[in-house]
């Protein structure tokens, strides 16, 4: 499992006043990573930076990379497993989705642009910050972000981003860690067998059984799938049997066109563990790739029921009869 964190680029100026409180900074930094590991024992924080870590200023003349000449044997351990990605995203180890999102907005914090925060509030994470003021005391910053939809549109609104620059603030994140650590999967057998347990309010048809199998451990759709069951599993628990419409998620939800599935029906028609087999033209999307989540609700029994879940559009798919 990785727990993503993203380095506040602004915290880090001012500079600390001398390599003692450089190297203070430091620590402070590594006890926040410390504390996700004590928390979720099988984390493994991924801290996304601007610029590489060894690069990163600390004091005057004195950077990450003097830093760790002189650190001590835990100390060395504990840096040499961080695992950490500059630039903050990249196509090839990050989903489209994210980057797209995170492309589309620009986040503000008191007046100035902050990447780092940005790329939290896009990815749903955790911001991570250098001791150097008092404005990264805070456990939670609040942010403006201007948002650009399709038509080129920007709109600016309030939001909130989580936030460590101390091991002891990861605490009030502990609830969102363990959730991230139950909804952790191997691979989609592992998601499978586990369903029951993730998402008690959405049966599964027959068929995802084996369209799951398709994803193996490490894929990152399978970050998606689970980012886009999650989204069904809190609709329909929610759910008072009233009719789905394209606002009922968070998410981009659509229905097939008539004509689309008038040619393609069988490959639309799915087996439900209750009632006959049905057609569903409900979907939401996930990334990387044309992933589509073909869903629809069981009005009487206040469920919601995954159809499919197909890395390809349906129209590629065999028939599953």
């Amino acid at each position: 499992m990785k727990v993503a964190l993203f380095l506040n680029e602004l915290s880090l100026s001012p500079l600390a006043a001398d390599v003692a409180a450089g190297r203070a900074r430091m620590s402070a930094f590594l006890s926040v990573v410390t504390r996700v590991r004590q928390v979720v024992r099988s984390a493994k924080p991924l801290v996304h930076t601007i610029d590489p870590i060894h690069a990163l200023p600390l004091a005057a003349g004195y950077s990450v990379a003097d830093w760790s000449v002189g650190l001590s044997r835990d100390e060395r351990l504990l840096f040499l497993q961080l695992a950490t990605q500059a630039p903050l995203l990249e196509g090839g180890r990050d989903p489209q989705e994210l980057i797209d999102r995170h492309l589309r907005s620009e986040c503000w914090h008191d007046g100035r642009s902050a990447v780092g925060l940005g790329a939290a509030f896009a990815a749903d994470g955790l911001s991570v910050s250098f001791s150097s003021a008092l404005c990264w005391a805070e456990r939670v910053l609040h942010v403006e972000v201007d948002e650009a939809d399709e038509e080129v549109n920007v709109t600016r609104r309030e939001a909130v981003v989580r936030h460590a620059s101390v091991g002891a603030h990861i605490d009030a994140h502990e609830p969102w860690l363990r959730e991230l650590e139950r909804l952790s999967v191997r691979d989609g057998q592992d998601l499978w067998d586990r369903r029951a347990e993730l998402f008690p309010v959405l049966d599964f048809c027959k068929e995802v059984r084996g369209q799951l199998t398709e994803f193996r451990g490490g894929d990152i759709a399978l970050d998606g799938v689970v980012k886009r069951l999650v989204d069904l599993q809190k609709f329909f628990d929610a759910w008072d049997g009233a009719s789905i419409g394209p606002g009922s998620l968070p998410t981009k939800c659509t229905p097939e066109s008539g004509p689309t599935l008038g040619k393609y029906e069988q490959q639309h028609t799915f087996t439900p563990p209750v009632g006959p087999r049905r057609v569903f033209s409900w979907h939401v999307r996930f990334t990387p790739g044309a992933g589509r989540i073909f869903f629809e609700g069981d009005a009487a029994r206040k469920r919601g029921i995954i159809g499919c879940v197909t890395k390809v559009g349906l129209r590629t798919v065999k028939d599953p009869t």
